[in-house]
């Protein structure tokens, strides 16, 4: 077999080591070489399935445990941004996020995460599979209203 041959057969995850001749033309050099390959090779493979196998399962949560952790992540945007600029986030602010395309801001259905906007409070919520107001189960309404948090909430500094 050609030492062109075994680097291409090394080069196939999880079979590769079996299909190269070990003996035969190849210098002891070579054959290092060929199982360096083989070897990343499988381990890629290896990581590769991991991280198919990982999202699968995070994406096999139901939409509406997905959506309740998606908006507090919103939620947690939202608040840092008010943190930084001492307001929440306005209506066009949220818009032009949108528009950039960030996928964060989609609901498990694939629609904007809708957003109210108040003085000191914001909603950010979804209408569920259904996309219409009202509902059960998958269909229901979710919302989450965040707000600053009050002068009692916070933890008081002794002199």
């Amino acid at each position: 077999m050609d030492i062109r041959l075994s680097r291409i057969a090394a080069s196939i995850p999880f079979l590769g080591p079996w299909l190269i001749p070990w003996r035969g033309e190849m210098t002891a050099i070579e054959r290092k070489r060929i199982r360096k390959i083989s070897l990343t090779a499988t381990g890629l493979g290896i990581v590769a399935m991991a991280a198919l196998v990982f999202d699968a399962s995070s994406r096999s949560l139901p939409r509406e445990k997905r959506a309740l952790s998606e908006i507090q992540d919103l939620g947690d945007i939202v608040r840092e941004f008010r943190i930084r600029n001492g307001i929440y986030p306005d209506w066009t602010m949220w818009q032009r996020t949108l528009h950039q395309g960030d996928p964060r801001y989609c609901d498990p259905w694939g629609r904007a995460y809708l957003y109210k906007f108040h003085k000191h409070t914001v909603s950010i919520g979804t209408l569920g599979r259904d996309g219409t107001e009202g509902g059960a189960q998958e269909d229901a309404d979710i919302w989450q209203a965040f707000r600053p948090p009050e002068a009692s909430d916070r933890a008081e500094v002794l002199p």
